[in-house]
């Protein structure tokens, strides 16, 4: 009988995911404050690691606002200098065409002053063989004189006009080439610029996909990690809701324990009777041998009812081997009564029962009750705790 007891409370146990009915509450007590106490560490390092990733995440997030900012402003001067280098080109091609312009005037500058020269000695070589024929000789040279000098006062003139043009465009022409050259450089700086500018757009824009991608991950570690804390406080919650429960079920089963104490030698007799087998040692009527026996049997009237000396819960009601259709209840504190060798069972297991209800009927073929008390597992001597009939 004590090993069924055992497999019934650790059935009922497995039913119930924790032993309502066990009096070894300060132990459940304890463990649960165990698990709390581990869970509640775990909590505080898992809001640690997330105090952490998040700390990471708003850095990374920080230096993506930071490498926005720089690509859209390395973007704007590459903008600038597209257009500066542009504005370079066109400049040159205009010096270009400018300085091949100069070039020409020049050219054309340096033939008229050659034309010029050859005009004023064939105009005096002429002036001079048209005076030959004069009779006077001496006019001739005066009027020779006189003609040469004013023809070189113009052509003079003429030259130093179209020397004047020449140098001022050679000056500007040295200007243009200086210009050009200065030009040349600024383009040329320009696209250095541009290339030092992209390849620092290349790496930013790389830096900020990086930065991109690890703020990703953190977003992604610190969804785990919140989903791995909500489920640490739901569990921490049903420990310590167990924990409570337990609390209340130790005060009540305390309560029940003094009661069915104070109630020892007045509990009422499942079914009225004599008892034909004791509790204890006894001699064995057949087989002649010393017997220990873990309750009473008492013979009663067929059909008669059977009652549940005092009120509890019903853990188990079926067949059980050689009892036949037996009741288990537990009274809490402890303390449980077997009701074994009925016929019929009129309550389920899990049902509340009050004291003295109708549990079921005795056989009507053999109307003896096997009933016994424990405390725990410990066997108690019904006649103790029953009242006088």
């Amino acid at each position: 009988m004590k090993q069924l007891l055992i497999m019934i409370i650790a059935w009922s146990f497995a039913a119930q995911s924790f032993l309502c009915w066990s009096e070894d509450y300060d132990t459940l007590i304890e463990t649960f404050d165990t698990q709390l106490s581990d869970k509640q560490n775990d909590l505080r390092e898992l809001q640690l690691q997330i105090d952490e990733i998040k700390k990471e995440h708003d850095t990374y997030l920080s230096a993506e606002q930071d490498l926005e900012k720089k690509i859209a402003e390395t973007k704007k001067n590459l903008a600038h200098l597209e257009q500066t280098i542009g504005s370079l080109s066109e400049q040159l091609d205009r010096q270009e065409q400018q300085q091949n312009k100069l070039a020409k005037k020049i050219e054309s500058t340096k033939v008229s002053q050659d034309y010029w020269r050859d005009e004023y000695s064939q105009s005096v070589n002429g002036y001079y063989l048209a005076c030959v024929g004069w009779d006077d000789p001496d006019t001739t040279d005066h009027m020779t004189r006189i003609y040469r000098e004013k023809l070189l006062g113009i052509i003079a003139t003429l030259v130093q006009r179209e020397q004047q043009t020449l140098s001022q465009s050679q000056q500007e022409l040295e200007q243009l080439v200086r210009e050009r050259d200065r030009l040349s450089q600024e383009y040329s700086a320009s696209r250095a610029k541009q290339k030092q500018v992209q390849e620092k757009k290349t790496k930013t824009s790389q830096e900020y996909e990086q930065a991109c991608l690890k703020r990703e991950e953190c977003t992604n570690e610190l969804a785990t990690l919140r989903r791995g804390t909500e489920a640490l406080l739901s569990l921490i919650q049903e420990i310590e809701n167990k924990r409570l429960l337990t609390l209340k079920e130790k005060k009540a089963a305390e309560r029940a324990k003094r009661k069915m104490t104070q109630n020892k030698g007045e509990l009422p007799w499942p079914v009225h009777g004599s008892i034909i087998s004791s509790f204890g040692k006894s001699m064995h009527p057949e087989l002649k041998t010393y017997i220990y026996n873990e309750g009473i049997k008492i013979k009663s009237t067929k059909g008669t009812d059977v009652h549940a000396v005092s009120k509890g819960t019903v853990v188990f009601a079926g067949v059980f081997g050689s009892f036949g259709k037996m009741i288990i209840i537990d009274h809490r504190g402890g303390y449980y009564t077997v009701y074994g060798n009925l016929d019929q069972i009129h309550i389920q297991t899990n049902d509340k029962v009050d004291g003295y209800a109708l549990i079921g009927k005795l056989n009507k073929t053999e109307p003896i009750l096997y009933f016994e008390i424990r405390e725990k597992e410990t066997p108690q001597n019904p006649v103790a705790w029953l009242s006088n009939q």
